[in-house]
């Protein structure tokens, strides 16, 4: 049977990992760690403030997709480390991800960014990708000045709800 003690909770903040005193399972707060230990550098690169995803291909090459640029790859990642935070987070939130299980879609403990998991056999090695939460918003205005919206689905759109509106242009 598993120990509970005092222990340190990590957390992820704006660029920086805290950590909060609290009663938590010590093979939890490890594996916690672990995961933010392995994913620092792109925690750290989805924390800038026009970075919309991260993503890591089977291949280890490390791709950013930035507001207003679009994707560039920035680097390599190990598969082996984004391997082991996809088995991390699906383990610490009672989620399978295996061969068996070969997709994983859930949110990062403790920021809540977006977390999608793709191996073998859907692809050869594992495949990471991080989206953020929006950091700005945009009107209908916007969508048509940058032409997303053009004046014939504009009338459309302005029939719509902006509930509406936003669930198809958020997914």
């Amino acid at each position: 049977m598993l120990n509970s003690i005092m222990a340190e909770s990590v957390t992820w903040n704006k660029g920086s990992i805290s950590a909060k005193s609290q009663t938590i399972d010590t093979q939890s707060s490890r594996r916690l760690r672990d995961i933010y230990f392995n994913a620092e550098q792109l925690l750290n690169i989805l924390n800038q403030p026009l970075v919309e995803d991260v993503v890591v291909n089977p291949d280890e090459t490390l791709w950013v997709y930035r507001t207003g640029s679009g994707f560039a790859q920035e680097g390599e990642f190990a598969s082996a480390r984004a391997d082991s935070i996809l088995r991390g987070i699906a383990f610490e939130q009672g989620l399978d991800f295996g061969v068996n299980a070969p997709l994983l879609e859930t949110d990062f403990p403790g920021n809540g960014a977006r977390v999608t998991g793709i191996k073998t056999p859907l692809v050869r090695g594992t495949a990471l990708a991080l989206r953020a939460h929006p950091k700005t918003y945009h009107s209908m205005d916007d969508y048509t000045e940058q032409g997303i919206i053009t004046e014939i689905s504009d009338p459309l759109n302005k029939r719509m709800s902006r509930k509406q509106f936003h669930d198809i242009v958020d997914g």
